[in-house]
């Protein structure tokens, strides 16, 4: 199933605004968030905060394909989970965000290899 354009939408004006994203573990949503051990797929280097959030908005901006899950923690969450290629001979980058009221959540940024 693809998300609506206007979801997508949000997900992306939020990760591009540094005061509307976040990646803040609690026991109710945990998170596995770790741009810094992942290589960007076009230059090898490891990721930033900051530069995980640039590429995320930039693949939802190419209309890279979004799965829609169901969380379990916290229960029936919806979730937004987006894998792509990783740097040559890495794993796939895989990626699971959510939407509160104010903030776009980054729930997973790893190697899906995890």
């Amino acid at each position: 199933m693809e998300i609506a354009v206007s979801t997508r939408n949000e997900l992306i004006m939020r990760a591009r605004d540094k005061r509307l994203r976040q990646s803040v573990s609690k026991s109710t949503a945990p998170c596995r968030w770790y741009p810094y051990r992942v290589l960007h797929p076009r230059f090898g280097i490891p990721f930033t905060e900051a530069g995980a959030w640039n590429f995320i908005a930039d693949l939802l901006d190419a209309g890279h394909g979004v799965t829609v899950i169901e969380m379990e923690k916290p229960p029936g969450q919806i979730g937004y989970v987006l894998k792509t290629a990783g740097f040559r001979g890495c794993p796939e980058i895989y990626i699971k965000l959510t939407l509160s009221s104010r903030y776009v959540n980054g729930r997973s940024f790893h190697d899906s290899e995890y």
